[in-house]
């Protein structure tokens, strides 16, 4: 397929394009690509492919009367004949023919480059992205029947992408994804340029993603990055756990404290208020026998007391000459 020639036979081309329809329908059909590339030192820029069956006959260069999804069935089943297509005189097909294998498998190639398209060197040629190598370009266009922005092939040449493009630019990195599935998940093309002196040859996969510093916005629409994401929030979610299991352990410390100080508290109560009826007890006792007391004296008979005579007049004595004179003689 790779003949340096400028011209095919007929059943050539048949074989040629049965073969590329089939590499269209595995690498592209039923898939979505994202395309990251470095727009300058700090700018990096993604480019979302859906390509349809009937974009494949854009790529071949031939006419034909069929629909382009019929083009495209009887070319993958190989019943594609002579009378399905022609090919056009200014010998345009067969260059497209001699690299569509190449652009089927642009994800192999050991350099890839992408830029915004330019007309200076196509006058005639209508896109807006080119993608290739020094051998292919590919041109895409926004695709106008879809909500979503992704952009559809819709031309091939055989030339040097940096002829088709304002600005060129490296292309870092290609995935691809189920048209079902929410994240990209397979890692086609990663650029090796930009690699190198950055990681070992043995790296992994995901050490060589982290060395081309992809932007936060980029790195959510991998499954590559959700293994970290999942780990960040269990590790977050274990850390609660933990603060929440520390936390439990301190109220059941401070909840059994509590209780074993309201323990303490209610014998101290009980022992303050037996205290306090002791007490009240002894001196209940203390006034009931002083009640009793004075009950067994107010009980006892009273005694009658004797009268005393009353003296109406004293008489004194006279000391008698003899014994005043014993007093006198003293």
């Amino acid at each position: 397929m790779n003949k340096k020639i400028n011209s095919y036979s007929d059943s050539e081309r048949i074989a040629i394009i049965a073969e590329s329809a089939k590499l269209f329908n595995e690498n592209f059909a039923s898939r979505n690509i994202l395309i990251i590339r470095k727009k300058d030192a700090n700018l990096m820029e993604l480019l979302e492919i859906n390509a349809y069956d009937k974009m494949f006959l854009h790529l071949t260069g031939v006419n034909t009367n069929e629909s382009a999804n019929e083009f495209f069935d009887k070319a993958v089943f190989d019943r594609l004949t002579l009378q399905d297509f022609t090919i056009r005189d200014t010998g345009e097909t067969d260059m497209k023919l001699s690299v569509i294998d190449k652009a089927m498998n642009f994800t192999k190639s050991a350099n890839l480059f992408i830029g915004d398209f330019s007309n200076a060197n196509s006058k005639k040629l209508n896109t807006e992205i080119v993608l290739g190598t020094r051998e292919f370009a590919m041109g895409f266009v926004l695709d106008a029947n879809s909500q979503y922005p992704y952009y559809v092939p819709n031309t091939l040449l055989k030339d040097d992408v940096e002829r088709h493009v304002t600005k060129i630019n490296r292309v870092l990195a290609v995935f691809e994804k189920d048209t079902t599935a929410d994240k990209y998940d397979k890692l086609l093309y990663i650029s090796r340029y930009e690699l190198k002196g950055k990681v070992s040859q043995d790296a992994t996969e995901k050490e060589k993603l982290d060395a081309l510093k992809l932007s936060k916005v980029i790195k959510k629409m991998l499954v590559q990055y959700d293994k970290q994401d999942n780990n960040t929030k269990e590790n977050t979610l274990n850390q609660s756990q933990q603060t929440e299991s520390a936390e439990n352990k301190n109220n059941y410390a401070f909840e059994k404290k509590s209780e074993e100080m309201q323990a303490m508290e209610i014998i101290e109560s009980n022992k303050i208020k037996a205290e306090a009826t002791r007490i009240v007890d002894e001196r209940n006792r203390q006034n009931q026998q002083v009640a009793q007391v004075r009950q067994a004296e107010q009980d006892k008979p009273i005694q009658q007391i004797k009268p005393v005579a009353q003296v109406n007049s004293v008489q004194t004595e006279k000391p008698n000459k003899k014994n005043n004179n014993k007093w006198r003689g003293k």
